[in-house]
């Protein structure tokens, strides 16, 4: 299945931005999980993240990179391990082919599991829009930078995506569980965190999809850390504390 889930403002900066949500993943760490991508509905993912104009579906996330004049390409020193011209563009360029209609999430997630903002972060999107795709899901995974920001941020599905051990520590402090991406496993607080078990440096021993540690608040479950790895591994080693 696949299909416009919303259409409308961003939480952040009130942008228009759309979410559309695909099946079939070839994706082989998260599985065959249902994907959902939240893109700025008048830009390209590329033209809007050399532009600055990704800050509507990524707020203030680190990894975004710095916003450059150049006329094609992304934003400079980016770290996010999404490759943009990738799904994110083929799913952008389809949306504004028509080939997408709007669904009803709880229709769409049903029998799922699902991933909440393979790219973008969830809380760009009004929480109920994640509680009906979820509320027949089989399962989900998801992360938000912006629980430190605003406490309208879905913590409850996602995990508090954290940049530093301070960050971190603040989060656990205030009852989160963190996705933290980490230089190396030696970085790993292994009183507070597991290495995740879908990186290679776990031996991929499961996918996200098997896995589903990164459900968002789970009581005394350890949080995750992964060591950088992406598109941009290169780049987050530079800025990784």
């Amino acid at each position: 299945m696949r299909g416009i889930i919303y259409e409308g403002p961003s939480l952040i900066d009130g942008s228009p931005i759309v979410v559309i949500v695909t099946s079939d993943s070839k994706n082989t760490k998260t599985g065959d999980m249902m994907q959902s991508w939240i893109l700025r509905a008048d830009i390209d993912p590329l033209a809007a993240n050399r532009s600055g104009a990704d800050y509507s579906i990524c707020g203030q996330c680190i990894h975004r990179g710095m916003p450059t004049d150049r006329d094609s390409g992304q934003a400079k020193q980016r770290s996010c391990y999404v490759a943009l011209h990738h799904a994110p563009l083929s799913v952008f360029k389809a949306y504004k082919r028509g080939s997408y209609q709007r669904i009803d999430p709880v229709d769409a997630g049903s029998g799922q599991y699902v991933r909440l903002g393979s790219y973008g972060d969830p809380a760009a999107v009004p929480t109920h829009v994640w509680q009906a795709l979820t509320s027949r899901a089989r399962g989900r995974t998801g992360y938000t930078h912006r629980w430190f920001e605003t406490y309208d941020a879905p913590t409850d599905l996602c995990m508090a995506s954290a940049d530093s051990i301070d960050e971190a520590r603040r989060a656990w402090s205030e009852g989160l569980r963190t996705f933290r991406v980490v230089r190396s496993v030696d970085d790993i607080d292994r009183e507070h965190e597991v290495l995740c078990p879908a990186s290679e440096e776990a031996g991929k021993r499961v996918t996200c999809e098997d896995c589903r540690l990164c459900t968002g608040q789970r009581g005394s479950v350890k949080s995750v850390a992964i060591p950088a790895h992406g598109a941009g591994k290169r780049n987050s080693l530079n800025i990784l504390q």
